[in-house]
Parts: structure tokens; C-alpha cells; sequence
């Protein structure tokens, strides 16, 4: 349901926008053919002023899945957007009355950047970004297309988007460093947050950190809390850190999760509840076993991968390798400072950029409408 979208929805959604919206109309479905009446919780890490996708889906989820309750935890570090975000959900008629309940948290999350509980949180100066809306009201012939958007509105209002806990990723934006300044505010880890507003467990986390986003999956306890469908930014990451994108897959892969992506900009996790094989009854013994020896030392705990260097031997690429790592793309040249992992990854590991049922995906044609593996022979183009 997640990626085919091949699961009768109800009221018949048509296609939205965002990838979000399935994802939680996709777990009610899946609540209601199991009799599960309990709330749905949904935690979205990066809520900017709630005018998106996951407010979209919870909308439409109170028209038409009423009978099941909802949870939803938001997080948001800015001040500004914090304060917008609370009086957008206070506002929304569909968000009134019994069924629905939203906690609003202030404060980043994040696995290792606290300290004393406290975190700096970089955003541009919202004066400046005043400015620059009140020009483009006030002197249209300046900026004509200021507006031209499918709903009227400003352009550039993503820019109130823009938070991070490092100002680096804020400067190719803004070039001068007085544009940018900060908050400093509280900060805890994803598992104290599900164990602190959303009971202790969570069916769907959406995470959008601006690059961050593998801190939040590795704060998650993924043993306990164990959400249904887990949802990080990847495009930010996959451009400027392959390497942690690869990383923060195999972390998810490690712990009983199966990764999908990248479906636009973004990676989604999905629990992997299938049953274990059961081993069939062994053979009669005609001899009694060896008694078994206690390893010397115990397995290690999985811990955070790192990537393995590339093996002596170069395999062909599969057009997904060589697409995305193309000369000239984002993350070719990123790519380059790490040693071509990226690549190798990519060429060794096809399974991230598959179907379920094995299929080949290729989000620049079924997200975008684009040509499959530009550039690509007719061998490299078939799966």
C-alpha cells in the first residue's frame, strides 16, 4: 500500500502531493482490516507551522476514517513556527472534538547533540525574510512571478522552513553570516520523546531535520518502541553524506526493518512483521550430539554500521549506480570525496531500489515522468 498505492483507500484520495499522506491513510486501512480500533499515533519530528502533507493526511483521515482515533506529536525547534504550528491545528475544524488529540512539543531531537539537555538551533533573521515578502508585495514589477504558484502564494515562503543545528547548511541561502542567528533550546533524544507525549509507542514517524535526519532514526529504540513505518528526509543527505544515508538504512535494516527509496525526497522504513521460517524436526540421531561450547566471547550488540571500503574486484554497475552517481549530479561529485562508496553501494546492494516483489524501481519515471537511466544503454536500462 505504502509504495504501490494499489489498496482501495476510503473516499477515493486520488493523488496527493506528498508521499506522507499514504503512509497514514495506508496504516488506518490496515487498522480497520484488523478490527483495531485503538488510536493511531503519529509522530512527525520537524513540523515547521503544520501547513503540509501530514496535516493534510490527518484531515482527511477524520472525514473518513472516523471511527479511529488519533495521536499525533509535534515537534518543532523554531519559535516562530512553533507558535504559527499550534494556532494551525487550534484553528482546523477537522481537528475539534472527541477522536483527535495533539501534543506540541518545543525542542530538537536528535542521538548525540545535547548537552546539559540544551542545543543550538541556527535559523535565518525572520526580519529578513519579512523584507524580502513585503518587496514582493509592494513592488510587483520587480517580482512578477513573486506569486505564480498553483495557490498563490509567496514563492519563497520555504525559507521560513530553513532551521539546523549546524549554520553551515543555511549559507548557501544566506551569504552573510549576520542573516543568521539562533535559539538555544531543549533537546532529548526520539525514545524519551515517545516515552514522555505519545504513551510509548508510535505506527508512523516522520522525520525532516534538514540533513539530521539519521540522528533522529538512531535516537529511536527500535527494539521497543517498534513504529509501523518510519519516514526520514534522504535528498539532503544522499546529496552532501551518502555515506550516512547508507549507514542509516543498514541501522534500520539491522533491527527488522526494510527500507523503500528513495521515493522522492525521501526513505521510508517499513516493519518487517513476516514470520520467522519454522525449522523442520531434525533427523533421528543415531549418535548423541557433542555437548555444545559456549562461545569465547558473546556476539556483539549491532551497533551504528560504517561503511566496509569497496572489494578489490569492480562489479558492473546497474543503471541505478550509474544514474545517480552520473558526472556533474550532487551526489557524483560527493561521491568522489568518499572513495566511490556510494557507487559501490549502490552497485552491490539493488534491493534498496526495489519493489517488494522485486521489481525494479525508478522514481525519476514513476515519481517525475522522467526517461528511465538516461544515458544508459538498452542492457543497462533492463533489470
Amino acid at each position: 500500500c505504502v509504495h504501490k498505492k494499489i489498496t482501495p483507500l476510503q473516499g477515493s484520495p486520488g493523488r496527493f502531493r506528498d508521499e506522507q499522506i499514504y503512509h497514514v491513510l495506508c496504516l488506518l486501512e490496515d487498522k480497520l482490516s484488523r478490527k483495531d480500533l485503538s488510536p493511531l499515533v503519529v509522530v512527525q519530528i520537524g513540523s515547521n507551522d503544520g501547513d503540509d502533507a501530514v496535516r493534510e493526511a490527518l484531515i482527511y483521515a477524520r472525514r473518513h476514517y472516523a471511527s479511529i482515533p488519533i495521536k499525533v506529536v509535534l515537534v518543532e525547534p523554531t519559535q516562530r513556527n512553533f507558535e504559527r504550528l499550534k494556532k494551525v491545528y487550534s484553528s482546523t475544524a477537522a481537528f475539534q472534538g472527541s477522536g483527535f488529540e495533539a501534543e506540541f512539543v518545543h525542542g530538537a531531537v536528535c542521538d548525540d547533540c545535547c548537552v546539559d539537555d540544551r542545543v543550538k538551533i541556527y535559523h535565518p533573521r525572520w526580519s529578513i525574510i519579512e523584507e524580502w515578502y513585503q518587496n514582493a508585495v509592494n513592488f510587483p514589477e520587480k517580482h512578477p512571478k513573486a506569486f505564480a504558484t498553483p495557490d498563490g502564494s509567496w514563492r519563497q515562503k520555504w525559507l521560513y522552513e530553513l532551521n539546523s543545528l549546524d549554520p553551515e547548511n543555511l549559507k548557501k541561502n544566506f551569504k552573510n553570516s549576520e542573516d543568521i542567528t539562533y535559539d538555544e533550546i531543549a533537546c532529548f533524544k526520539a525514545a524519551s520523546l515517545l516515552d514522555a507525549f505519545a504513551g510509548g509507542r508510535a505506527d508512523y514517524v516522520m522525520i525532516d531535520v534538514e540533513g539530521f535526519d539519521d540522528s533522529v532514526v538512531y535516537s529511536l529504540d527500535l527494539g521497543r518502541h517498534r513504529p509501523r513505518l518510519i519516514a526520514f528526509e534522504s535528498k539532503v543527505m544522499q546529496s552532501v553524506r551518502p555515506e550516512a544515508l547508507y549507514d542509516v538504512v543498514e541501522f534500520c535494516g539491522q533491527r527488522g526493518y526494510k527500507a523503500i527509496g528513495p521515493v522522492k525526497a525521501n526513505h521510508v522504513c517499513v516493519r518487517d512483521d513476516r514470520a520467522p521460517a519454522q525449522p523442520a524436526a531434525p533427523a533421528r540421531l543415531t549418535t548423541p550430539p557433542a555437548t555444545p561450547v559456549a562461545p569465547a566471547t558473546p556476539p556483539a550488540e549491532p551497533t551504528k554500521p560504517y561503511y566496509p571500503q569497496p572489494p578489490p574486484t569492480k562489479p558492473e554497475p546497474l543503471p541505478e549506480a550509474k544514474r545517480l552517481t552520473a558526472p556533474g549530479t550532487a551526489l557524483g561529485e560527493a561521491d568522489k570525496k568518499n572513495g566511490n562508496v556510494a557507487e559501490w553501494y549502490l552497485t552491490n546492494f539493488r534491493v534498496r531500489f526495489a519493489r517488494e516483489d522485486g521489481s525494479w524501481f525508478d522514481p525519476d519515471v514513476e515519481d517525475f515522468g522522467g526517461t528511465p537511466c538516461p544515458g544508459c544503454t538498452a542492457d543497462e536500462r533492463t533489470p
